[in-house]
């Protein structure tokens, strides 16, 4: 499982009222959600919101108070979860496919180009694979741009998360940079 946020939280719904007359049962619940981030066990978000629902049995109005609190969580949700993505400013870059110690060196290179020497840090070399842990202004996915505009890094993007980018050295980028 590759993930960045765990959604966690409760939810109840409890009988409010009820008009005899006509039948009809009204339930309210109440929702609370809370956005963790996974690498760093950092409460990004929470929220809380409270749904009504009204029905002719108790059943049908507690389920129509309880779809009325998720109407109403989700798009704040969405948007916290958009908003702590963007936020994530270090950003681990794995990058495979590289033929030898003096391309990943030159790769290593290019990237303190791009972010400034103290914004790089090797995690690990070896043969074929690099990792390295990126500090960005502005997050993984414009990084990952930034990466793959011509003439900058012989990388093609294979993959982009809140905090991880994948890629592979090409080595016909590699030679499409130095002519």
């Amino acid at each position: 499982l590759d993930a960045d946020f765990l959604v966690i939280g409760s939810v109840d719904s409890a009988y409010f009222n009820e008009m005899k007359e006509v039948g009809l049962v009204a339930f309210r619940s109440n929702m609370e959600l809370k956005l963790v981030r996974l690498d760093t066990g950092e409460i990004a978000a929470s929220m809380q919101v409270e749904g009504k629902g009204n029905g002719f049995s108790r059943a049908k109005a507690a389920r129509k108070a309880l779809a009325d609190a998720a109407d109403r969580i989700t798009p704040g949700m969405r948007d916290a979860i958009a908003a702590a993505a963007s936020a994530q400013k270090n950003v681990e870059l794995v990058v495979h496919d590289i033929p030898n110690f003096r391309r990943g060196s030159d790769l290593e290179a290019g990237l303190r180009e791009l972010v400034g020497d103290g914004g790089v840090r090797v995690l690990h070399q070896a043969n074929r694979l690099s990792k390295y842990d990126v500090t960005t202004p502005d997050g993984s996915r414009s990084f990952a741009r930034t990466l793959d505009s011509k003439n900058r890094m012989p990388l093609e993007i294979v993959q982009v998360t809140p905090t991880q980018i994948l890629a592979r050295y090409s080595p016909a980028r590699a030679v499409q940079l130095s002519t």
